[in-house]
């Protein structure tokens, strides 16, 4: 796992050293995550090619002091790749 912050943003990298072949169409769990992410202006991107490795990239904007986050014309709508590295 690694991070770092980048323009205004919060750059999360999570690699694991599996096989690889997560299905994100299977489940609720990063459908939600990016569901999440996108509310508050971020995005998540999923890279899990058979053999391996899968990566979670996550953007998370860093808000305003007052808890608001960034205006909604900064938003974009989340993006999850499938596994086969298709969009």
């Amino acid at each position: 796992m690694s991070g770092r912050l980048e323009h205004g943003h919060l750059l999360v990298e999570i690699r694991d050293d599996g096989a690889g072949g997560a299905d994100t169409a299977a489940g609720t769990g990063l459908a939600g995550l990016a569901d999440r992410l996108a509310v508050v202006g971020g995005g998540l991107q999923v890279s899990s090619p058979p053999g391996g490795p899968t990566v979670l990239r996550a953007r998370i904007p860093l808000g305003a002091d007052d808890g608001a986050g960034p205006p909604a014309a900064t938003r974009r709508p989340p993006r999850t790749v499938a596994a086969d590295g298709n969009a």
